[in-house]
This record gives C-alpha cells, sequence and structure tokens, in this order.
C-alpha cells in the first residue's frame, strides 16, 4: 500500500513537503501533465518520485481540489489535471 501523502514529508535537496505540495497545486492548469508537474518540482526542489507526485494528484482529485481533465491522474503519467474550480 502506498501513502498518498507521502509528498508532504519528503524531504527533497532544495526543500520539503510543504513546498512540493504547494507548488504542484500552483503547476495545476489543465494543460500541464503529472510528468511537467514532476519536472518542474525536481527543476526547483531537488528529485522527488513521481509516484508521490502521482498520489498527492489523486489525493486532491479525491476531495474535488483538482480534477483530471480525462480519465484519472495515474491512469498515464501524462494525463493533464485541472483545478476544480477554473
Amino acid at each position: 500500500e502506498t501513502d498518498a501523502l507521502a509528498l508532504l514529508s519528503y524531504e527533497g535537496a532544495r526543500g520539503g513537503g510543504s513546498e512540493y505540495a504547494y507548488e504542484a497545486l500552483n503547476f495545476v492548469n489543465g494543460t500541464r501533465s503529472v510528468n511537467d508537474i514532476h519536472t518542474f518540482l525536481t527543476a526547483i526542489y531537488g528529485p522527488i518520485p513521481i509516484d508521490h507526485v502521482i498520489e498527492y494528484l489523486n489525493a486532491l482529485a479525491s476531495i474535488n481540489v483538482i480534477r483530471a481533465v480525462s480519465g484519472t491522474p495515474d491512469a498515464n503519467r501524462n494525463q493533464d489535471a485541472n483545478r476544480e474550480n477554473d
């Protein structure tokens, strides 16, 4: 079993979980893929397992903060995600 909030406790080279989480949500815009968001987070704060990003975005989707543009964020690592209220 995986921890959907593993991203929140992750310590990267240049940032901690709260920074990763904040920026992950900021990068969601309906056109960026999960892979794009992972790449941006890695560039800013250092490497993070993509599964942490996928699980975090899925957790946000499960409480209707964001939604997948088509399908679920982990159905395809290139899946676009969109903020629910945009």
